[in-house]
């Protein structure tokens, strides 16, 4: 498993270390139980120590839902998680909030948190976009 750390808020000094499959799930779990709906931006520990990462892997959870969002910036693009069960009524884009600034989201982007946590776990043990889930182009 790669080490991985998170960043969520502008105050942090360092990135939360996410280094097995304990404590991913741990934090997920945590980080759900926010009243807000938050993004956490996940980076591969070794990448961190040059430029911009290659990876820019962005998990939202919380505000009292169920369900979460995936964002990856990498290589081949900008990219958003799909569920092809979603957006089945034209509903307006779910806003997820990174250090304070939100984010819009299209809501056929939200995932079941199972679905949400394999991702993660998936991630942090290949460290690239995951396969488990579907992806569409970012707006």
């Amino acid at each position: 498993m790669t080490t991985v750390e998170a960043w969520f808020d502008a105050d942090q000094q360092h990135g939360v270390v996410l280094d097995d499959k304990q404590a991913v799930e741990e934090f997920l779990a945590r980080f759900a139980e926010q009243p807000q709906a938050r993004l956490v931006a996940l980076y591969l520990g070794d990448q961190l120590d040059g430029d911009f990462p290659s990876v820019e892997f962005l998990v939202g959870v919380g505000g009292g839902v169920p369900v979460g969002v995936l964002r990856v910036a990498d290589a081949d693009g900008l990219w958003v998680s799909r569920n092809p069960a979603g957006d089945q009524g034209g509903k307006p884009p779910v806003a997820y909030h990174y250090m304070g600034v939100g984010e819009e989201f299209p809501p056929d982007a939200e995932l079941p948190l199972d679905e949400v946590r394999a991702a993660v776990l998936e991630y942090v043990r290949i460290g690239v976009r995951p396969t488990c889930v579907q992806w569409q182009p970012s707006l």
